[in-house]
This record gives C-alpha cells, sequence and structure tokens, in this order.
C-alpha cells in the first residue's frame, strides 16, 4: 500500500490505525488493508454512449 492519501497527496504514515486499518490525518478517512476505503462504492463507468 502506497503511503499517499488518494483524496489528496498526504502521507498516510501521519495518521493514525484503527485497528489493521490506516486513518488519514488530514482527512480522517480509513483505508483497508487492501488499500480501499471500506464503505466507499467504486466508481462505475457511464453507461451513455454516443451514436
Amino acid at each position: 500500500m502506497a503511503d499517499t492519501c488518494r483524496r489528496r497527496p498526504g502521507p498516510l504514515s501521519m495518521g493514525r490505525l484503527d485497528g489493521d486499518n490506516p486513518v488519514c490525518g488530514y482527512h480522517g478517512i480509513a483505508y483497508g488493508p487492501n488499500g480501499c476505503c471500506p464503505g466507499c462504492r467504486p466508481r462505475r463507468r457511464s453507461t451513455f454512449r454516443r451514436p
């Protein structure tokens, strides 16, 4: 896992741990061990197609 917050570049190492999940010290966003936000939905691609 990179030492960077995905929302805005900032070191996660300056944050804290909540169990096994690193928490960004600036935004307060918790990340799972795989680097994804628990509870955050992945972005879906648009289904709109141009004719």
